[in-house]
């Protein structure tokens, strides 16, 4: 699948088991478990990186009055792709 259109998550590290993303638009940290990460492709030059989830990200406005971005695991592990800013 092609990437999200919401772009800007960075990663800020590894935390156990967790991979920490970081959205560059309103600084959200979101962790996700390291096997959910179905692939890595590297960015170059200005292009960023990109990492493919057996899951999904959403942004769910449900979770707080402003809303919060959320990763939910797909049953049938179909791979999403999140894309990385530099």
């Amino acid at each position: 699948m092609d990437p999200t259109e919401y772009p800007d998550f960075y990663v800020e590290g590894v935390i156990n088991e967790n991979l920490r993303l970081t959205k560059a638009s309103n600084h959200q940290r979101l962790e996700l478990p390291l096997g959910s990460v179905a692939g890595i492709v590297v960015g170059g030059d200005a292009k960023p990186g990109i990492i493919r989830l057996r899951g999904q990200v959403n942004w769910n406005p449900a979770i707080d009055a402003k809303g919060l971005w959320e990763y939910s695991p797909d049953r049938v592990g179909a791979r999403r792709s999140v894309e990385l800013t530099k």
